[in-house]
């Protein structure tokens, strides 16, 4: 679950009373200053730092090839200079 605490489409209210409900694992993101679109760049921004930073530890921890070019075209909206 997420919740953007500013969002006027789904209160937060709302989404809290879905999240209380659920009877399954739950986790809650809350974003203090979104509105509808809730923390859509905050997440894309966390899976992008995420995936290269688990491409380095690979590369550097257990001596995987770290497939950096491969992360360049899934992240096309981010610019990186891969050193060979």
């Amino acid at each position: 679950f997420s919740v953007g605490l500013m969002d006027e489409v789904c209160p937060p209210s709302t989404v809290y009373a879905a999240f209380n409900a659920y009877a399954g694992p739950r986790e809650m993101r809350v974003y203090e200053f979104n509105r509808h679109e809730g923390g859509e760049n905050v997440q894309a921004t966390h899976r992008l730092v995420n995936a290269y930073t688990l491409a380095f530890f690979d590369s550097a921890l257990r001596g995987k090839a770290a497939d950096l070019k491969g992360l360049q075209a899934q992240f096309p909206e981010a610019r990186f200079n891969v050193h060979e």
